[in-house]
């Protein structure tokens, strides 16, 4: 192919991944509003779970105390779509604006953008439990948190992100398979135009 044919065909391409990029960013915006939804019945949950395994400490607790503890709970659920968009702010960690030779999360390692904002939005119920002592596992047990920094926790164990049925996250993989396709199209067409040219140069010569 000449090189005025490849270069009348890249801005399509370019005007093509632009669209397709855009769709990806309304997607993420789309997952990002669902995320505290998504939680909330799983902490809520993780709530109920620690007050049945700590029950003989918790029947001491004085009333006053029960009802600080609601309160801050139903605080933190009242703050989840704040939380869930400050977890998924960074939009060079969504899976189509990272660097082609990342390997996995940054801060999660290999888990995925998707499944590591669950887990980190859900993660902040451990900070309320701790306050109240409703952080501990008995002696023998696997720990279910790990401790990341002064009263911050993360969730070790699978918090079953992927049997949630998501419809965004299911578009979201059509379109990124999409914008691969355009990508490798127009990453092919710049290099062919490049050696268009220097054939052709070497053949005006």
């Amino acid at each position: 192919m000449k090189s005025e044919d490849i270069q009348k065909l890249i801005p399509t391409l370019e005007s093509e991944l632009a669209k397709k990029n855009a769709d990806l960013d309304a997607l993420i915006e789309e997952f990002r509003t669902e995320l505290a939804i998504l939680a909330e019945p799983w902490m809520k949950k993780k709530v109920e779970y620690a007050i049945e395994g700590h029950s003989k400490e918790f029947e001491k607790f004085s009333i006053e105390k029960v009802q600080a503890l609601k309160n801050e709970v139903r605080g933190l659920f009242s703050r989840l779509p704040e939380i869930a968009r400050e977890e998924t702010k960074d939009k060079g960690d969504w899976p189509h604006n990272r660097a082609a030779d990342e390997s996995g999360h940054r801060e999660g390692k290999n888990e995925p953008f998707f499944n590591n904002a669950y887990r980190n939005v859900i993660s902040h119920i451990a900070s309320v439990l701790d306050r109240y002592g409703l952080l501990t596992v008995p002696e023998g047990y696997a720990q279910e948190w790990n401790r990341i920094g002064e009263g911050r926790f993360r969730y070790g164990f699978n918090p079953g992100f992927q049997d949630l049925k998501i419809a965004s996250l299911n578009r979201y993989d059509a379109a990124l398979f999409e914008w691969k396709k355009i990508k490798d199209q127009l990453e092919k067409a710049n290099s062919d135009l490049s050696r268009a040219k220097a054939k052709e140069l070497w053949d005006s010569a």
